[in-house]
């Protein structure tokens, strides 16, 4: 059980630089994936994922609550 959410528009990423995806999830403790795997390559594309710089962020590179990054080349 999950649900989308999506970009107000595209987004063009950049090769070798680092962006950031920050959500607010409101009310009760929700699932959170553990023993992630990183890097990531799919369709030729690696997908490398850092701890977050944000002190107040409750997720690092371990474990997280985004199980999933859809694209399109």
């Amino acid at each position: 059980d999950g649900f989308e959410v999506p970009l107000k528009e595209a987004i063009l990423l950049k090769k070798n630089t680092r962006y950031g995806i920050r959500a607010l999830i409101k009310g009760p403790s929700s699932q959170r994936g553990t023993n992630l795997i990183n890097p990531v390559q799919c369709s030729g594309v690696t997908f490398t994922f850092f701890t977050s710089e944000d002190p107040g962020s409750r997720t690092d590179v371990r474990e997280g609550q985004l199980p999933i990054l859809l694209f399109s080349l």
